[in-house]
């Protein structure tokens, strides 16, 4: 036993410890115009997305392509009508936004929507890190 440990030991060390390692996917947010790519940035590392972000396009790089946050706001006389004949609840403003992860070559590899309150732009690029993680990444 003591004998196929210090095979594989020294095994080991004369390769030099390399051992393959997947490449780290390359990603590049693409600017918004409204900021929500600083979201996105903080949530694919608060998620621990495993890809690398890069600051520029790449050509090797997969984009993620977000809209800008929409906002639907209600009328004043719209917000009266929800509290007389239902509750007061959920009438605050409602923000919808979309996001695309595209190749090099504009294929599309995966999307993704999500909506949530209006101040709430750091819970919904946290669900997209979550579901790109997942769903994209398997992980």
């Amino acid at each position: 036993m003591r004998k196929l440990g210090l095979a594989l030991l020294l095994a080991v060390c004369t390769t030099g410890g390399t051992f393959a390692q997947t490449p780290v996917t390359a990603i590049h947010i693409q600017a918004t115009g409204d900021g929500f790519e600083n979201y996105l940035a903080a949530a694919l590392a608060k998620k621990h997305v495993p890809a690398r972000l890069v600051d520029r396009a790449d050509p090797s790089a997969l984009t993620l392509k977000a809209s800008p946050v929409q906002v639907q706001k209600d009328s004043a006389s719209t917000k009266v009508m929800k509290c007389v004949f239902s509750s007061c609840a959920g009438i605050e403003a409602r923000a919808s936004t979309s996001v695309k992860l595209v190749d090099p070559k504009g294929t599309i590899l995966w999307s993704y929507s999500v909506s949530g309150d209006r101040d709430d732009q750091s819970r919904m690029a946290e669900a997209i890190a979550k579901h790109l993680k997942t769903e994209y990444f398997r992980q």
